[in-house]
This record gives structure tokens, C-alpha cells and sequence, in this order.
């Protein structure tokens, strides 16, 4: 199940680690599957049981992501945020 939620964040333009380090208080982290050219980030909605995420999608702009770059040195295009939910199969 995938849900879109209109944000005033779309299409707007931020400095990576800035945009990072102001969500991550708020639950957020960067999702497993980014790449030096975007990613997500992540937040669980419904605490340790972690089927339903609220996602954040990025594209890099200026620079890459790289947990070796310099703060202030990557820029991201936030797409349209999304709620998701994971169906996990328990056992065979």
C-alpha cells in the first residue's frame, strides 16, 4: 500500500545534513536503500512495530551523498513524500 501526501516540500531544494540533522530528532533516518545520487529518508508511524512509514524521497543535485563529504556540500530535490506499508511474512 502506498499513500502520496501533497507537501509544501516538494520540489523545494536544501542542503543535505541541514535537512538530516533537523528531521532525525523528529524520527527520520536515512533509508537503506539510498544511493550517492538520492535516497529517502525514513520515519516508522506506528512505533516498534514498523510496518507503516512515512518516506521523504530526495534527488542529489550538487554533490553526492557520501558519508565522507563535507557538511554543506550536498544539495537535494525533495519528491513527493508517501506513506508505505510493509507486509512482513512471519515463518515459511
Amino acid at each position: 500500500m502506498l499513500i502520496t501526501v501533497p507537501s509544501k516540500l516538494t520540489g523545494r531544494e536544501y542542503d543535505f545534513h541541514l535537512l538530516k540533522s533537523q528531521l532525525e530528532p523528529r524520527g527520520f533516518a536515512l533509508g537503506g536503500n539510498w544511493e550517492y545520487t538520492g535516497g529517502s529518508l525514513d520515519c516508522s508511524l506506528d512505533g516498534e512495530k514498523q510496518t507503516v512509514w512515512l518516506r521523504i524521497p530526495f534527488q542529489v543535485v550538487v554533490g553526492q551523498l557520501d558519508p565522507d563529504a563535507p557538511p554543506e556540500s550536498t544539495l537535494v530535490k525533495i519528491g513527493e513524500p508517501y506513506v508505505l506499508r510493509h507486509l512482513y511474512r512471519e515463518g515459511d
